[in-house]
């Protein structure tokens, strides 16, 4: 493949986020049919409107929870720590709107069966139609009070299970202008000594049909840096939600590589330093599709980024390769 590359992003500094500055987002609930139907749940973080005006072309972004995560891990806040800790806040600062979304069956998304129904298919067939609702909506202008009518660049955003999903949902239904994926390999599991089948052995199957997953050292190790604020990490874990099984299922061995090889769309792949990736270089073999893949390496971050010291410059480095390829790319295939 052409186009791809591999760097450790210079240090940008801040965004344009004030630090401590908060908004209030406003909740969507979109209505879906996968399985046996139910509705998806998202929080609409409206992007400033000077910022949006300078990009190439209106950009919105669906964000998807990791494993053991609702829509509060793109939106971290806990008192008494100093700074802003909300990713979406920091994309909304930059121009991007940011719909955050609860997964398929989890937090205040509702799936009306067993949660042994809800396999990867039905999760990414769940947000494939949720997300294609959300591009309607903002056409239209009915998305939210306040947000005006755009024909967006679309970008598809998962961190961990969630970036696992967000991959197979693009495989499998072409959902996105624009790929963002963190922490979830389609390669070789590194980060635990077992790789995935350590981290199956801190999974729990519950009459729901759900996985509950048991914390460890080892796995806040491969997580967090020792110098994320602790009201950071409880309140991380406050949120703690059981798992659909459809995300477990990611890790089985070309599950999520299927899916790569079919996606033909721009492809951002982010690790930390240490993370489930064995090798993230290895990660190129897998998507065949695209001519445009990118693997960054955050320097000073774990399998959480976002709830990291340098959350400000990896959000910059995001927002600079979303950017390029709205200027140059991803505005000429919109029209889904």
């Amino acid at each position: 493949m052409v186009g791809q590359r591999y760097f450790v992003a210079p240090d940008y500094g801040s965004t344009s986020v004030e630090e401590g500055a908060t908004m209030t987002p406003v909740r969507i609930d979109m209505p879906v049919q996968a399985g046996i139907g139910g509705t998806i749940a998202g929080r609409v973080f409206t992007p400033d409107l000077e910022a949006a005006a300078s990009l190439p072309a209106p950009v919105w972004a669906v964000l998807a929870p990791g494993a053991t995560e609702d829509w509060h891990y793109w939106d971290m806040r806990a008192a008494g720590v100093e700074g802003n800790w909300s990713y979406a806040e920091a994309l909304a600062a930059r121009g991007i709107g940011a719909v955050l979304v609860d997964t398929y069956g989890v937090g205040d998304s509702v799936y009306q069966g067993h949660g042994s129904d809800l396999s990867t298919e039905v999760l990414a067939l769940a947000h494939h139609q949720a997300a294609t609702q959300i591009r309607e909506r903002l056409r239209s202008g009915e998305l939210a009070a306040g947000v005006a009518a755009v024909d967006p660049v679309l970008v598809g955003m998962g961190h961990s299970g969630g970036g696992g999903l967000t991959v197979c949902m693009q495989g499998q239904h072409a959902t996105y202008d624009l790929v963002v994926s963190f922490g979830l390999p389609a390669s070789e599991f590194g980060g635990y000594e077992g790789g995935a089948d350590e981290v199956r052995t801190l999974l729990t199957l519950n009459d729901q049909g759900y996985y509950d997953l048991a914390l460890s050292e080892a796995s806040m190790e491969v997580s967090f840096t020792a110098d994320v604020p602790e009201a950071l990490l409880k309140a991380q874990e406050g949120y703690a939600r059981a798992i659909p099984p459809g995300l477990p299922q990611l890790m089985q061995p070309g599950v999520v590589a299927k899916a790569a090889a079919q996606i033909e769309v721009p492809v951002f792949l982010c690790f930390g330093e240490i993370d489930l990736a064995k090798n993230p270089l290895a990660e190129f073999d897998h998507f065949t599709g695209t001519k445009d893949v990118t693997v960054h390496i955050q320097a000073g971050a774990r399998h959480c980024p976002q709830i990291s010291p340098v959350r400000h410059q990896l959000a910059e480095t995001v927002f600079t390769w979303i950017y390029g390829r709205s200027r140059y790319g991803a505005a000429a295939r919109r029209g889904k």
